[in-house]
Formats: structure tokens, sequence, C-alpha cells
């Protein structure tokens, strides 16, 4: 045996790494997720409409124009007007942050609460300052919500609101997604910490 053949011979008994959030192609897991997802970021009365587009969709994980089927929900929802998710680049402004956070609050659950000022970080800070995530997660958690991730490995945050008693509902939605969900303190979110 060569030493070329004892090389493959060796990399062929090697197992793969695995892969990291790779999305999940059983779209009816996803629509497991997706439904388990609505259920804790909406109220009863609004998640009709939800449920319907969820109950219809189509896996687009490889798509060619949306790459995974969340990018496909988020723009629809974009389209639509639902503030199901925020999303927000790396270096948008937090006054986006809160304009989201305010939408999400008032639709979801009828709610609307002081939240901090974004000039109280200092002019043209964006949302990946230090603390805004863990500042506005606090204020969320004084009213028994909080902030979590969507982790999609990209320089944006995908962001959903629920109750705090609905963590576990909510980390179990995401991973059915395909996603790992981190909160406001994740090394990922907030390297502060």
């Amino acid at each position: 045996m060569g030493l070329l053949e004892f090389f493959k011979k060796q990399s062929s008994n090697l197992n793969p790494p695995p892969k990291i959030n790779e999305p999940i192609n059983d779209i009816e897991i996803q629509k497991e997720g997706y439904h388990e997802l609505i259920n804790v970021c909406v109220e009863e009365s609004i998640r009709k409409d939800l449920v319907a587009f969820f109950s219809t969709l189509k896996n687009h994980n490889g798509d060619y124009d949306y790459m995974t089927t969340l990018n496909f929900v988020l723009d629809q929802f974009f389209r639509k007007g639902v503030h199901l998710f925020i999303v927000l680049d790396w270096k948008q402004e937090i006054q986006d942050l809160k304009s989201g956070l305010d939408s999400s609050l008032r639709d979801n659950f009828n709610i609307i609460i002081d939240l901090p000022a974004p000039d109280k970080y200092g002019e043209q800070q964006t949302v990946s300052h230090k603390n805004v995530f863990n500042d506005y997660d606090q204020t969320l958690r004084k009213i028994n919500f909080q902030l979590s991730f969507i982790d999609t490995n990209s320089d944006e945050y995908v962001i959903v609101v629920h109750k705090t008693k609905d963590e576990l509902a909510a980390i179990k939605a995401i991973k059915k997604m395909g996603y790992e969900c981190l909160n406001a303190r994740s090394p990922k979110i907030s390297p502060e910490y």
C-alpha cells in the first residue's frame, strides 16, 4: 500500500465534523417550530392568520432567492407588516430596536411600556454598543417579558419577544426551526458578559 492509499484509508475512517446551525430540511419539523413560536410570541386572539400562513409553509432551505425558510418568513412578514420578528443589522441605530420592540409589544401583546431612550447611549451608537440589548431586556423583564435571539450565524440580529415563563418553549421552538436560541447575555450578543 502506497502512502496516498494509506492517507485515503485513514481519512475515510474519520467522522465528518458536526455542522453547526445546519438548516433542518424537514418542513414538518420547521412548521412545528414556527407554530410553537407563535404560541409564545403572540396573543391567542391574533394567532389565526399566522397559523394559516405557517400551515402552508414550504421548505425554502437551499432556495436560490431566500436560501433559508427563515429568510422567506422574514421577507413575507416584512411585506405584510407582521411584527413577530425584529431583524436588525449589527450597525443599525438603537432607535430601530426601540421601534421594533414598541411594535412587537403593541401588536402581539397589546402592551405599551417606556423603553430606554436611544440617546442615553450617545450620538450615533448602534445596537451593538455595550449593554444596549441587556438594558432593553432588563426593562422587559420588569414586566415578565424578555428578548430571545435566533442565531443565524450572521451579522444580523433576529429577535423575538415573549414572556419569561415561556423561555424554554421559545428555545425548543427555535431549535425545531433549525437554529440555536440566545439571550441578551449570550457572548455572541453581548460580548461584555
